[in-house]
């Protein structure tokens, strides 16, 4: 089951998402991919202002995490999710050239405290809503599980 599913990432997404490194570049677990997909297909047309809840609920049901993140801003995302869940902090400086699967968070401003959370998707930015373009907020950066994973369940 494994295997196929990788295998259909592979034709999804045009890359291999499962292993360590090829020409330097990291690649994503298969399970931030499938988070991408789930995130896509929970989306609603407009925001709904619980960015950081879909993607909590989109990591959790790709096996991403193991349990359901606690932290309650958007902002605090990459901390939780580097020290509680494994992920890397990935060598992204805009969000444009994040891989798919990726976990992009944003700072406050002056009109959302909280900050922002989305997934990048092959071809939009996928939190509560999908855009077209990244978040109009200052990037605090992406993150990933990074390497083969040897369990993907989809719940």
């Amino acid at each position: 089951m494994r295997v196929i599913f990788a295998i259909f990432l592979i034709i999804a997404v045009g890359f291999p998402v499962s292993g360590h490194a090829i020409g330097g570049k990291p690649i994503l677990a298969p399970e931030m991919v499938a988070a991408s997909l789930i995130a896509r297909q929970r989306s609603l047309p407009q925001t709904t202002g619980y960015c950081w809840r879909f993607v909590k609920r989109a990591l959790l049901a790709a096996g991403a995490v193991s349990s359901y993140p606690k932290t309650n801003y958007a902002h605090e995302a990459g901390r939780e999710l580097v020290e509680k869940h494994g992920f890397t902090k990935l060598k992204v400086s805009n969000p444009w050239k994040a891989p798919v699967g990726a976990v992009l968070v944003y700072g406050p401003n002056r009109k959302f405290k909280a900050g922002h959370v989305e997934i990048r998707g092959s071809n939009d930015f996928i939190s509560d809503y999908r855009g077209r373009r990244p978040a109009d907020f200052k990037f605090i950066g992406a993150y990933a599980l990074v390497g083969s994973s040897d369990k993907l369940v989809l719940r």
